[in-house]
């Protein structure tokens, strides 16, 4: 029955314990589904009671856990968040930036790097770098650059001097020296210069990152050599009877029956996700993945709800120690996605292939430092990949439509995708599709369709 006037939206009682929390949430999502609770009253009382949830969790999750958690913040500070619009004003990346920001002051970068105002600089720096020790580029002016930018944008053949460097990582690299010189363009090249000046959005991030970064494609002797890693990848897993025996224990945590079994399935995602990096270092020779540059985090529903993310990794290549993987746990994907996971086979179908992508990525930006440092031969199958990886990562595609198929993103979602679903059929074996009505939750995601 609908509700009215004399039945609020929210829960009738303050929830006490963890499980009567999940209990109310598995009742909601019930009265949502079969339309006895309007779209936007589910999603207010989803949003309260995981409120409730993350101060009950506070006293579970740690750092000697390794699953961190945010808390909420309290009296008129949080009043004051909520009547903005920006919700409880749940501080999870204050916590994952704590993580990042430790691992900066670890590498090896110069001092005052990471500054914000040094930003220009520090680009600068390692755009030299790697041009410097770039076999094939090592030779490129800011003359050339230039020559090579105004014919591409004007559509005309470019006399490449570079032998047989690939025309993306000449024609990115030729973008990446003048947006960072263009103040040197003022007097020699004002047009050039006015033209970078006025651009909206930036011209240089546009053509490489929506442009050249979408449209380039691997190369048929890298694809052979990752496709070999792939199948090590998952022999290692498979090989590994009790990750693979911890994997198939995966389910929604929403399914939990109280605080213990919730965070059992929170810390089982951890290690899960530190094992893979262990394989993962092994299986493409990059021992610095996993050395304390994993981390998971439980992430309200909340934070999901304004950014819609469960892993993703960074660093600067070049730079070494502050690399980065970065995963959540959260009940959001099972309550407030627009196709709601319900399922064990499509959570642990879900994470496999978050965990999958952001072990890519985590490769793929240390395969970049040996490139920027002169560390990776060019004879290496790996070498123009490495070379595309680093150029796209320094501008990354922003668009919703472009971002997933820049090249970064797009290899390695294939990646993931071929890794995780062998595994998930093997451990989940799908069962005849549920009828039913579909719970769509229009506006709560911006992912339209079910992956």
């Amino acid at each position: 029955m609908a509700e009215t006037e004399d039945t609020p939206p929210g829960p009738p009682s303050q929830p006490r314990t963890v499980a009567d929390i999940l209990r109310d949430m598995r009742a909601a999502r019930t009265a949502f589904q079969s339309g006895d609770l309007a779209e936007a009253d589910y999603v207010e009382r989803i949003l309260r009671l995981d409120r409730s949830l993350t101060q009950g969790l506070s006293g579970s999750f740690n750092d000697r856990s390794g699953i961190l958690i945010a808390r909420p913040l309290e009296g008129a500070e949080g009043t004051e968040a909520r009547a903005s619009g920006h919700g409880s004003g749940l501080r999870l990346s204050d916590a994952e930036q704590q993580f990042i920001r430790r691992l900066e002051t670890r590498s090896n970068a110069p001092p005052g790097f990471f500054d914000p105002e040094n930003t220009l600089a520090s680009k600068r720096l390692i755009l030299n770098r790697f041009i410097e020790n770039h076999p094939q580029l090592k030779s490129m002016t800011l003359a050339d650059a230039v020559e090579v930018v105004e014919k591409t944008t004007r559509g005309e053949e470019v006399n490449w001097k570079y032998g047989d460097a690939d025309p993306v990582v000449v024609a990115s690299t030729a973008l990446m020296m003048v947006d960072i010189n263009r103040e040197s363009l003022r007097a020699d090249h004002p047009a050039l210069y006015r033209t970078l000046q006025s651009a909206s959005p930036d011209l240089i991030q546009g053509i490489i990152g929506n442009k050249l970064m979408v449209s380039v494609q691997q190369d048929d002797e890298f694809a052979a050599w990752e496709s070999g890693k792939r199948d090590q990848v998952v022999a290692a897993i498979r090989g590994d009877e009790t990750l693979m025996a911890d994997i198939g224990r995966l389910k929604p945590l929403l399914d939990a029956t109280g605080d213990g079994e919730f965070v059992e399935q929170t810390r089982l995602r951890q290690s899960i996700t530190q094992r893979m990096a262990g394989i993962y270092a092994q299986v493409y020779g990059v021992p610095q993945l996993g050395r304390g540059n994993v981390a998971t985090f439980y992430a309200p529903a909340e934070k999901l709800a304004q950014n819609d993310t469960y892993g993703y990794s960074g660093g600067v290549p070049g730079i070494h120690n502050e690399e980065y993987i970065v995963m959540r746990a959260s009940l959001y994907d099972e309550l407030l996605q627009r196709y709601p996971r319900e399922t064990a086979r499509d959570v642990a179908g879900k994470f496999l292939r978050d965990v999958n992508e952001e072990m890519r990525h985590g490769v793929d930006q240390l395969y970049a430092d040996r490139v920027v440092n002169e560390e990776l031969p060019a004879d290496h199958p790996a070498f123009r990949h490495a070379n595309l990886i680093f150029l796209n990562n320094f501008n990354a595609a922003t668009g919703d439509e472009a971002y997933p198929e820049q090249y970064t993103e797009r290899t390695a979602k294939e990646a993931a995708a071929e890794i995780a679903t062998p595994l998930v059929d093997e451990l989940f074996p799908a069962q005849p599709a549920e009828q039913g009505q579909v719970i769509e939750l229009k506006g709560m995601t911006i992912r339209a369709d079910r992956p």
